[in-house]
């Protein structure tokens, strides 16, 4: 854990503005897209899925507000897209259902460091699916949506 230097003032200017953009981003989505979360619920129903409710159609990982200037990031995680757990209100971070899990116990068994302490972990999209091989299935629903 205690590996790696601390960001610069200049690294974390830098880190601090793309996570003020993505943040910015993330808020835009959701005004632009309000019906997002009907869509996601119209998913998940057709899926099956009776085990949780939409709570967060896009999701900012509000982990990364958490990082300071002192904070010694060693990796980027990229994940895919965030799942049941990861739409929680109560959660809205990444990498926190099975896939974190796993992820925070090979970090501690094969690097000897803590997943979360060392890594800035981000998404390829910050839009909620139960499942990242749904996100097509979410498109479509969108497509069908915009050409009716």
């Amino acid at each position: 854990e205690g590996r790696g230097e601390a960001m610069t003032k200049k690294q974390y200017d830098e880190l601090d503005a793309i996570r003020r953009e993505f943040r910015d981003y993330a808020a835009s989505l959701v005004g632009r897209a309000a019906w997002l979360g009907g869509l996601q619920e119209a998913l998940r129903v057709s899926l099956g899925y009776d085990d949780y409710r939409i709570e967060t159609p896009v999701v900012y990982n509000e982990a990364l507000d958490d990082l300071g200037l002192n904070d010694k990031p060693r990796f980027i995680i990229v994940a895919d897209n965030p799942g049941k757990n990861e739409q929680k209100a109560a959660n809205r971070r990444y990498l926190v259902g099975q896939s974190g899990k796993l992820a925070q116990s090979w970090f501690l068994k094969e690097l000897g460091m803590d997943f979360r302490a060392v890594s800035l972990i981000i998404n390829k999209t910050p839009v909620h699916t139960p499942k990242t091989a749904e996100i097509r299935a979410l498109r479509r629903l969108a497509a069908d949506v915009s050409a009716a």
